[in-house]
């Protein structure tokens, strides 16, 4: 971005080629450069697992050229407009000039991604979007902003919104409901991390396909199944981490068994030994359930597949079933191999298991799935995993390349069971 302003006045056909530009994109190194380039001239102050903490004249530096942009912008429309950096809320004007600039060019996609460190959060100007006709704004990603309406009579005029995700921002209970009562095309929201002003999360649409709810807070409180009230007939998708006990837990399945139309079902669910004594197989039934994505941990020395079982027995036609188990060490102490023949399904095609290290569950889950899963067509072992809290990107445990595939290997030879559909990565 920073080079287009410096092409820009080779020569008077290149001055106008950058005008036909659609997308802006205004992260740190499309503006100000690498990180080794930020370095070197003392930008970045602080670098702790990727979060960078930015220096004032950084800061003032990454205003001044994405402000030089817009303002010699001549275009009339543009389709996505992203800051994604580090600003303050003294920047609060300058950021409404960047929003206003977008949406009189008709954006279709607005991502606002400001740093950990901003001092407050941002008040998204949602009233902008009132004076102008026929908002065409369909996707919008906002991190660390202040969203809410002024009151519940404002019509938010987003009539053409299709997905929103809000991260590490602050909501307001009126906006959520405004959103979901305006929005008649919203089909995707996500939730992650919000604090949520509003005792009972109601989220009532006829349009929404995908619901992703993590980690959120309702007046400070941890978000569990019982403050959640879900009424959407059309939700083919939910995601559900919360900080919940594992009664809790449980209690989400209940919850989802009332939604007709539900195909995918990704769950965080706690480290404990006693989760299937919460589960009562009568209280649900998942039967449009297709893909079930499960994380599990950390550090589950005494994983017990009869409560997945009971899962899989009320989820008659799934398809694919995914389990990771997080932060996983491999236990000292070695039961038996169990036969288990209730762990059985008619339509399983594909299992993948991740955090593998070569524990005696991985090798009772592979057994098992190879001999009573009928229709299965590949089992995959893997050991990579993903910290459950915190968005660090795939580990992988050393324990596997060195004795987990050999162990496994080992366990399963003899059984009677043919390994061609055994995948370990």
């Amino acid at each position: 971005m920073k080079d287009i302003l410096n092409t820009s006045v080779l020569s008077k056909r290149w001055s106008y080629i950058w005008y036909l530009m659609r997308d802006f994109k205004f992260d740190m190194l499309n503006v100000l450069g690498s990180e080794e380039t930020l370095l070197e001239k003392g930008y970045i102050v602080d670098v702790t697992e990727k979060r960078y903490e930015f220096s004032d004249a950084s800061r003032n530096e990454y205003v001044k050229i994405v402000d030089q942009i817009i303002k010699n912008f001549k275009g009339t429309e543009i389709d996505s407009f992203m800051v994604e950096f580090s600003m303050k809320q003294e920047n609060s004007s300058t950021i409404d000039q960047w929003i206003t600039f977008a949406v009189l060019r008709g954006v279709k996609r607005i991502d606002l991604l400001f740093g950990f460190d901003y001092d407050g959060y941002y008040k998204f100007p949602f009233g902008l979007f009132s004076k102008f006709d026929n908002s065409k704004l369909k996707h919008m990603q906002l991190r660390y902003c202040l969203v809410y309406q002024e009151t519940s009579f404002e019509i938010l005029p987003l009539t053409n919104l299709r997905s929103l995700i809000l991260e590490d921002s602050k909501v307001d209970e009126i906006f959520l409901k405004t959103l979901l009562h305006d929005c008649h095309l919203l089909e995707e929201l996500s939730l992650i991390r919000c604090d949520i002003n509003t005792s009972i999360l109601n989220i009532e649409s006829s349009s929404l396909c995908l619901l992703k709810l993590e980690f959120c807070t309702l007046k400070g409180y941890n978000l569990h199944t019982d403050r959640l009230w879900i009424n959407t007939p059309a939700l083919k998708s939910i995601h559900f981490r919360a900080y919940c006990t594992i009664e809790e837990t449980a209690k989400i399945f209940p919850l989802i068994a009332t939604l007709p139309q539900l195909e995918i079902l990704n769950l965080y669910i706690p480290n404990t030994p006693d989760f299937i004594n919460y589960l009562n197989r009568e209280d649900f039934t998942l039967e449009n359930l297709k893909e079930l994505n499960l994380i599990y941990g950390p550090r589950e020395y005494n994983f017990d597949i009869s409560w997945l079982s009971i899962i899989l027995q009320a989820s008659p036609i799934l398809q694919k079933l995914s389990v990771m188990i997080t932060s996983p060490m491999v236990s000292t102490h070695l039961p038996a191999i169990r036969d288990v023949r209730t762990f059985s399904h008619c339509e399983i095609k594909i299992i993948e298991l991740g955090g593998c290290v070569g524990n005696f569950y991985e090798i009772e889950i592979t057994l098992n799935a190879l001999k009573y899963f009928h229709k299965l067509e590949r089992i995959v072992l893997s050991p990579y995993w993903i910290n459950e809290f915190l968005d660090q990107g795939l580990k992988c445990d050393p324990t596997w390349s060195q004795s987990g595939r050999e162990r496994i290997l080992e366990e399963l030879h003899g059984k009677g069971i043919g390994l061609d559909k055994l995948v370990l990565v």
